[in-house]
């Protein structure tokens, strides 16, 4: 077969924010793969990929996302699946989500823009119930672009206890190797040991 102009143009190599989302695509969901049946709440829709995989294992999805045009791009998706999206923000989560408890919270990719990581926790608690699970993924330090916030492991690990969750599990994980200093991340696997303050 003749080679075609088609055939002859190279790949695109991978951005560096397309290759952060494949890295967690591959490593993130075996953190979560064993939750079936449970009522989960996502925060940030993202791609929509990480709902989409919660709701093929049985799960009920509730999404918040406070970004009115995300919500706009996932409307095709959540017009045809059981997912009930949320137009907030963790601040004022709780009280558009009526107060509920989740027994299960997952982020991703979401907490490198975060300053305050110690009032993050807190407002993700605040969602969760009693030995609830909270898992998050997040950019390593030494990969986190210069305008977002770093977050070393001491710092997560110190300000989970204090607000209420114990360290249950955590891995970096690393992508191919001319890819490695751009896709190292964190992932936690968080639970609480103690009941949220009330505020």
């Amino acid at each position: 077969m003749e080679p075609t102009a088609e055939t002859l143009q190279p790949e695109a190599p991978q951005s560096p924010q397309q290759a952060l989302l494949q890295a967690d695509a591959t490593a993130f969901p075996a953190f979560w793969q064993n939750l079936q049946n449970q009522n989960v709440l996502l925060v940030g829709w993202g791609t929509g990929k990480l709902a989409e995989s919660l709701l093929d294992k049985g799960n009920t999805v509730t999404c918040i996302e406070a970004s009115a045009d995300l919500i706009s791009k996932a409307r095709e998706f959540t017009d045809t699946h059981p997912i009930h999206m949320i137009h907030a923000d963790l601040a004022n989560a709780a009280e558009e989500s009526g107060h509920a408890k989740f027994p299960v919270v997952i982020t991703s990719l979401v907490a490198e823009p975060v300053r305050d990581l110690a009032r993050f926790f807190k407002q993700v608690t605040s969602l969760l119930s009693l030995h609830g699970t909270f898992y998050i993924s997040e950019i390593h330090p030494e990969s986190a672009p210069p305008a977002n916030h770093i977050h070393h492991e001491e710092t997560v690990n110190l300000t989970a206890q204090q607000t209420g969750l114990d360290l249950e599990r955590t891995e970096i994980f690393y992508g191919s190797s001319d890819l490695r200093a751009l896709t190292q991340m964190w992932e936690y696997h968080l639970e609480t040991e103690f009941p949220p303050a009330e505020h």
